[in-house]
């Protein structure tokens, strides 16, 4: 018996362009798990040396990128804005900046996909 791994990849398209344009690109390199915008009552659960996405504004452009958190500097505030204050080192360029927790989207926590992580009943378990 012969073990085969396949490479897993996916069909992207981007909006705006043609199908001729599409791209294949591997799923384990190229593509990451959803992020999503920081809440404010769960600043808290940022620490130093995590990647996060964050948005980055210039004359010329406006975009998210991965950011290394390098300090925070924890402020009091309310559950409708943090008023945290994250310094950041951008991947994209390696320039640092401090933002605020609005312009920071983070990866779920192992504790929100702990889902993923339990294993499938078997087809035989579902059968009898």
């Amino acid at each position: 018996m012969y073990l085969v791994k396949y490479i897993k990849e996916v069909r992207v398209r981007y909006a705006g362009f043609g199908k001729d344009e599409d791209e294949w690109v591997n799923v384990k390199g190229g593509v990451r798990q959803a992020s999503t915008p920081l809440e404010p009552s769960e600043c808290h659960k940022v620490k130093d040396g995590d990647i996060v996405l964050c948005f980055k504004e210039s004359d010329d452009y406006a975009l998210y990128c991965d950011a290394c958190v390098l300090k925070i500097t924890r402020q009091e505030h309310d559950p409708v804005e943090c008023n945290c204050i994250f310094t950041v080192q951008y991947e994209y360029d390696n320039s640092e900046a401090d933002v605020y927790g609005k312009d920071i989207c983070c990866r779920p926590s192992e504790e929100k996909s702990v889902a993923l992580a339990l294993p499938m009943q078997s087809i035989e378990s579902l059968w009898g």
